[in-house]
């Protein structure tokens, strides 16, 4: 039956390719012709669609039945990775509270041993500008502190990764940044839902800055 209905299909497909509708009679012609096609969809529906049920139907199952399990290894993936994050981040931030206290001491010793050399130099009765002149070298060249390694060792087949995203905190702002910048048009994405549905209720009474009502007339052709 199927491929009974295909070739009336075809038969279909080409006598509207071949219609031209020029009188009343070929406008008739082509509402009978609209309407038989209309049948034969209908006869296809009523063929096919058990068939295409019971493949949603079985793929509907099967899904469920690997979300049971996909869904909780999936949180349970979600759960470690957080816990390595947070781990992973306080021990970036205990090495960067040892850098800096290695910085101070090392910016420390060299002050102590800046002021010691000045003490000597003023001692031995070095000139002024001398002087001034080893503190604005020290000054510009303050002494470098050695960087902290981790304190742990990052497991093969683990990479950090940091993920950067824009957060919009004030849409107004933004939409007033992109007219002074048209070229970002594209970071202001149009609602064509609700814009239609303004377009249905006002018709040619709407009136927006930059929208149009577009009209467009459709044929419905009803089943006998």
């Amino acid at each position: 039956m199927s491929n009974e209905i295909e070739q009336r299909t075809q038969t279909m497909l080409q006598r509207a390719q071949a219609l031209e509708i020029v009188d009343q009679a070929t406008y008739d012609a082509a509402v009978e012709l609209g309407r038989a096609i209309k049948d034969i969809r209908a006869e296809a529906e009523a063929h096919h669609r058990p068939v295409i049920q019971a493949a949603l139907e079985a793929h509907r199952r099967a899904l469920e039945a690997y979300r049971r399990i996909d869904e909780p290894l999936k949180a349970a993936e979600v759960e470690i990775k957080r816990r390595l994050s947070a781990w992973v981040a306080e021990q970036e931030r205990l090495r960067q509270e040892a850098e800096r206290r290695a910085r101070e001491e090392a910016e420390r010793a060299a002050a102590e041993a800046l002021e010691a050399q000045l003490e000597q130099m003023e001692a031995a009765g070095a000139p002024v500008e001398v002087i001034e002149t080893i503190i604005r070298q020290a000054e510009a060249a303050p002494a470098a502190a050695p960087r902290v390694a981790p304190q742990y060792e990052r497991a093969q087949g683990i990479a950090a990764r940091k993920t950067y995203r824009a957060q919009v905190v004030s849409f107004i702002d933004l939409v007033r940044w992109v007219a002074a910048n048209p070229t970002h048009e594209n970071l202001l994405a149009v609602n064509q839902s609700a814009l239609n549905a303004l377009a249905r209720a006002q018709r040619e009474n709407l009136r927006i800055p930059g929208v149009r009502v577009v009209v467009e007339e459709s044929v419905a052709i009803a089943r006998r």
